[in-house]
């Protein structure tokens, strides 16, 4: 295939068709952690923010769109029996770890979610002294 057929200046790329399917795999795989980063990044840094507010004493006015984000995605969990709904796609695409598998050794992965749980409880428990 040449440059001029691909339509690409300096890049020789295969047409989707062509592709083999462990490449269209793979790709999809990372676009699935991509995704997935992105959502434990911002429930993350939301159980941080909501314990930012209650040692500083500060609430924001950010606090009410983190705690019901951090609530959506609690009965998101909790109605997927306490599994993370991105986690079939991460099998579909060959990703026996799950998100978590990549960070934390096999032992540690059943208590991810009950820690988090626990934690973001305490917070919301914490945060009534706001109200």
């Amino acid at each position: 295939m040449r440059q001029e057929d691909s339509g690409n200046i300096g890049i020789i790329r295969l047409p989707a068709e062509g592709r083999p399917p462990y490449f269209r795999k793979v790709t999809m795989l990372l676009i699935v952690r991509i995704i997935h980063s992105f959502f434990a990044i911002t429930f993350l840094g939301g159980i941080v923010f909501l314990y930012y507010c209650i040692l500083t004493g500060k609430p924001s006015r950010w606090l009410l769109p983190v705690t019901v984000v951090l609530l959506v995605e609690g009965v998101i969990l909790f109605l997927n029996n306490g599994k993370c709904p991105l986690e079939p796609l991460h099998l579909k695409y060959g990703d026996d770890k799950g998100f978590f598998g990549m960070f934390l050794p096999e032992k540690a992965l059943p208590y991810v979610l009950p820690v988090l749980f626990t934690v973001t409880i305490l917070g919301f428990l914490l945060l009534v002294r706001f109200v």
